[in-house]
Formats: C-alpha cells, sequence, structure tokens
C-alpha cells in the first residue's frame, strides 16, 4: 500500500511502514516495524537502511507512475 498526502507519504508493506513528512525533499524517512511496536514510536530507520531504500524506491517509482504531484511548499501562486 503506498499513498501521499500533501507533502507526507508512506509506503506499507506486511508488517514494514515508511513514512515522511516531507517527500519533497530529501527530508529523513521513518521506518517502523508494526508487528514490534504498532503505535510507531520506535523508528527502527538507522538498523534497516537497506529496507528503506528499496521501500522509498518503490514509493518513489509508484509516485512517478500515478504522477503524484506533491503538494507545493510555496502556496502564494494560488488564490485564497
Amino acid at each position: 500500500m503506498l499513498w501521499e498526502q500533501e507533502t507526507h507519504a508512506a509506503v506499507r508493506k506486511g508488517d514494514w511502514k515508511l513514512v515522511t513528512l516531507d517527500a519533497t525533499d530529501d527530508a529523513a524517512w521513518e521506518l517502523y516495524d508494526l508487528s514490534d511496536v504498532r503505535n510507531e514510536t520506535k523508528n527502527v530507520a538507522h538498523q534497516h537502511p537497506e529496507l528503506v531504500v528499496d521501500l522509498k524506491t518503490e514509493w518513489t517509482a509508484w509516485a512517478k507512475q500515478a504522477n503524484v504531484l506533491a503538494w507545493p511548499k510555496e502556496r502564494s501562486n494560488y488564490s485564497k
């Protein structure tokens, strides 16, 4: 399962969930093992860097294929 909301993004694959608050930058992605801690309070990204890369790559490919456009940081171009 892959999704995006404004600049937030996530990938869920089995018990693994990779999330970021800002998919528009090289912001940090956090990885959670939901079989261990279901409330996403124990970021284990540093313990599984290869899984972070794999899931982030999967999300990026999906975003390109689905034409997902991140919410712009500068919103002044939009009418109020």
